[in-house]
């Protein structure tokens, strides 16, 4: 009689171990991330960007907006973008965003960003860096080299 109750009490152990591994919450994988704003010059006028976003190159979740008046054209004013794409390598960033309401007039409907995080604003010698692409179609994360300094602001990359 001691075996069968051994037994009754291993499987019902058993049971309650794999009944709350079952109900376990699913942790998720970190991801990467990039989040920030800042004053760029491009060649002789003044863009802002901001961007919030992370995820992978497949699955991606934020924002990014973009404001860069020029006299030449308003194609390039007040942008919106839902993110598609987040790819980070160390401290470089790229994000691949579909532009919101984009005018039927252009060509335009994404708005891809490459950003290199050179650290903490004033604890720095060097800006953080931005390239900034308007396209007819995704690049899927395309990383270019950023050239364009920040007048002001920070941005911040996480590589998970």
């Amino acid at each position: 009689m001691g075996v069968v109750v051994r037994k009754k009490i291993g499987v019902t152990v058993a049971a309650l171990c794999m009944s709350s591994i079952m109900v376990s919450p699913a942790v998720a994988a970190p991801m990467d991330q990039v989040r920030g704003s800042g004053k760029v010059d491009f060649g002789g006028t003044a863009a802002h960007l901001t961007i919030s976003a992370a995820g992978t190159a497949t699955k991606a979740r934020g924002h990014v907006k973009f404001d860069h008046p020029t006299p030449y054209t308003d194609e390039f004013e007040d942008l919106k973008a839902e993110v598609t794409c987040v790819s980070v390598q160390g401290n470089m960033a790229s994000v691949t965003a579909r532009i919101i309401d984009p005018d039927p007039d252009t060509f335009i409907k994404y708005i891809e960003v490459t950003v290199q995080d050179n650290g903490t604003p004033g604890n720095k010698k060097v800006s953080d860096l931005v390239y900034v692409a308007l396209s007819s179609d995704s690049n899927n994360c395309w990383q270019d080299t950023p050239w364009a300094p920040l007048k002001s602001g920070n941005f911040t990359v996480k590589d998970r």
